[in-house]
């Protein structure tokens, strides 16, 4: 049986409006994935694998230049990709790790930093027909729906430096998103590369509620709790993305390149990312 590696490496940003609860923020994040398929059926559709992600990302908050955080995290997960048919198909993802996450308050005499750890849960399933309707002109177009769920429980913890210094209680978010989309796939072929470039475009809803809140003691009044909320940003988004798949005839070898947006009124993010597979 052919085994199959694979790397890549994203890159993005984004940033969210700020509102009447809170001001704005903007952020990079970066990771870089290495995975092995186990199993990779001969023509190549069906597979199941491995995969570890070391990830960063970065934020600042709007207008406080010494407020910010960095969250890096550490992720192992496996994958699942199946045809029922040929035309029917289904990918699972599943992922758990460690995280680990400073923080920077400017608490307007001096600045507050913070240090604390968490795990992370994540899951995905997208489901995906092929239609054959554009396949004389070597066109397909893929009607998708997925949805995901991204869970981080963060210890609490207490601030150090000067200025007014609090308590963070532990804290647990999780996001759950679908994507209700198509996709069309143009193939082409250069002398030995087959290739195909993509186009994506869909529709992208949030579950969980607008806003999250944190709860902060301060250390010089215990009594005193706060709950200071994030801007809240709209449940729905437009989901678009671009690319291009090149592999040789014998499949030993293949990359790609894709591009990922995610716009509404109230965030906007971008994530790029290039990887390739080689079997050995």
């Amino acid at each position: 049986m052919d085994e199959y590696a694979w790397v890549n490496v994203s890159y993005g940003e984004g940033d969210v409006d700020g509102d009447s609860n809170a001001a704005g923020s903007s952020y990079d994040q970066a990771s870089v994935t290495f995975g092995s398929d186990l199993y990779r059926s001969p023509s190549g559709l069906n597979k199941v694998g491995l995969f570890a992600s070391l990830g960063q990302v970065d934020s600042d908050v709007d207008d406080f230049d010494r407020t910010d955080s960095e969250l890096t995290s550490y992720v192992g997960g496996a994958y699942l990709g199946a045809y029922f048919t040929e035309a029917l198909a289904l990918d699972v993802v599943a992922s758990a790790g460690f995280a680990d996450l400073d923080t920077s308050r400017d608490t307007g005499s001096g600045v507050a930093s913070g240090d604390t750890d968490g795990v992370l849960y994540s899951g995905a399933a997208k489901l995906s027909y092929t239609l054959d309707i554009l396949d004389a002109y070597d066109v397909s177009v893929v009607p998708f729906g997925s949805v995901e769920s991204h869970t981080l429980d963060l210890d609490g913890f207490t601030e150090t430096g000067s200025g007014e210094t609090g308590r963070f209680g532990s804290e647990s978010e999780t996001r759950v998103t679908s994507v209700l989309g198509v996709e069309s796939a143009k193939r082409f072929r250069l002398e030995q590369v087959n290739g195909a470039a993509l186009l994506r475009l869909g529709w992208l809803h949030q579950f969980q509620d607008k806003s999250a809140s944190s709860s902060l003691t301060l250390a010089s009044d215990p009594t005193m709790t706060l709950s200071p909320e994030s801007p809240e940003v709209s449940r729905d988004a437009v989901r678009y993305g671009f690319g291009v798949d090149l592999s040789g005839d014998t499949r030993s070898f293949a990359g790609y390149a894709d591009f990922e947006g995610t716009y509404n009124s109230d965030a906007h993010e971008y994530l790029a990312t290039v990887g390739f597979s080689v079997k050995w």
